[in-house]
């Protein structure tokens, strides 16, 4: 009896292990943050541009020669490849990005979610706030989705995030991770400081920058712009409403379509919520015809929800003078509709006032042009004259030089640069971008504001010169 018991002792210590398996849990696998990749993956994109950096060759092999304190004679020009993100805000094509992601751009390439490649331009920059406004032009027949902007005046500490974006190269990785902390200041060398920052830990690398950083309701609640590099988990995004207020500078509507509204509208808070108010209302413009009055809410356009300043202008890119423009605007609680018939603005003439007040002759490059005379690119304008003691000369700019932004608008024809000029004053400072040889270079220029030369007899054509190029 003793030795059967022993026996059923042994066998029971010694029964197979599957008989102590534990069962798989049944829990949700879906994730907010795989909510949140589904839900914005096909917006998100991935940013590729070539600059030209000129390089010394010295002890110690290639640097950029801005940073080679002691200057060789021997340089050359290598192609640098950068790599980012953007997101898209309209379906027409409108994205956005970080400044310094496109900054020295000679050729931008936009990948979508498809892995198809669309060259871009630059519509706008403002280096202040490191923002930046690309266009493509969408695929025939396709209609690009857009993603939805959010607030950052509520957000909460511990409030889980998600990234997207193209770190090192990996298109479409995500991350994600929590809010650590809110309106951080940086600074980046002289000069250049950033407040009212998001901290996080979802961890971004070189390549995320100009991704959206989203809420779990997939909305972009940042932009994702730099990290901590000695440090880890330590990464920073700006604030979704410092862009929002940036939106009326970058997507100047009357000056990128020629479209008068003639009314402003500003973002105001009211009882913990964000309204659409109109600031202000021209009196011989389109919505005064209409009836529109100031310190009303903006609660519509044509079919469209505005909560936000976003939603206001970013639907306005779409419209076109002579287009009519539904607007519901609220009195406390009372809606009323008006139907306002977008006007045209005139086109400024840019070379009279680019002679008037910066003292430059410019001619318009053509694919063509550039080939014939070795430019390193086959758009922008190609300074023709410089006049004697104008603006441009003192700022230092030659002919032969190639000048592609004026203020925050990048400028590749006469109509843009009209466009930045029309409404600057004399006396007034602006940033201006030129290309000499291969490098791309910003400085001021102090606009001037004298009688315009008459423009040469003939077609202006430049005499190409070996040393100017």
């Amino acid at each position: 009896m003793r030795k059967i018991l022993l026996l059923q002792i042994l066998l029971t210590l010694t029964a197979p292990a599957f008989a102590q398996r534990i069962e798989p849990l049944k829990q949700e696998r879906t994730t907010p943050a795989v909510r949140v990749f589904k839900a914005a993956r096909d917006a998100v994109v991935n940013i590729s541009s070539t600059r030209v950096v000129k390089t010394s060759l010295g002890f110690f092999g290639g640097m950029e020669e801005d940073d080679n304190i002691f200057q060789s004679p021997f340089t050359r020009d290598v192609p640098v490849q950068s790599l980012g993100s953007g997101f898209i805000i309209h379906p027409d094509g409108y994205i956005v990005t970080n400044e310094h992601v496109v900054r020295k751009a000679m050729k931008i390439s936009v990948i979508t979610a498809d892995g198809k490649s669309h060259d871009a331009d630059v519509i706008a920059t403002d280096p202040r706030h490191d923002l930046a406004m690309l266009k493509m032009s969408p695929p025939e027949g396709k209609q690009l989705p857009a993603l939805p902007l959010g607030r950052s005046d509520d957000l909460m500490i511990g409030e889980t995030v998600i990234a997207i974006g193209n770190p090192k190269g990996l298109q479409h990785s995500v991350t994600a991770g929590v809010i650590s902390a809110l309106d951080r200041e940086l600074e980046f060398g002289r000069d250049v400081r950033y407040t009212g920052l998001i901290q996080m830990d979802a961890p971004i690398n070189p390549g995320n920058s100009g991704g959206p950083l989203l809420n779990v309701n997939a909305q972009v609640i940042g932009i994702n712009t730099a990290i901590r590099p000695d440090a880890q988990g330590i990464g920073f995004a700006i604030a979704i409403d410092d862009f929002t207020k940036d939106l009326p500078s970058l997507l100047d509507v009357a000056r990128l379509h020629r479209v008068i509204l003639g009314m402003a509208v500003e973002q105001q808070q009211r009882a913990g919520q964000n309204e659409v108010v109109v600031a202000k209302v021209d009196e011989d413009g389109p919505a005064a015809a209409a009836g529109v009055k100031a310190g009303r809410v903006v609660s519509r356009v044509d079919d469209q929800e505005v909560a936000t300043l976003a939603d206001f202008y970013i639907y306005l890119l779409g419209k076109r003078a002579g287009q009519e423009l539904r607007v519901t605007t609220l009195a406390g609680t009372q809606p009323r509709e008006f139907s306002i018939r977008l006007a045209e603005r005139p086109r400024p003439d840019g070379a009279s006032l680019a002679r008037q007040k910066l003292g430059l002759g410019l001619q318009v490059i053509t694919p063509e042009l550039a080939n014939r005379l070795s430019l390193p690119t086959d758009r922008g304008l190609l300074v023709t004259e410089v006049t004697d003691a104008g603006p441009a000369q003192q700022t230092g700019i030659h002919v032969h030089d190639v000048l592609f932004q004026l203020g925050q608008s990048y400028t590749t024809s006469l109509d843009d640069l009209g466009g930045a000029l029309e409404d600057v004053h004399a006396g007034q400072t602006l940033r201006i971008g030129i290309i000499r040889g291969r490098i791309r270079a910003w400085g001021d220029i102090k606009t001037g504001d004298s009688p315009a030369p008459a423009p040469p007899a003939g077609p202006s054509e430049p005499v190409p010169t070996a040393s100017a190029l």
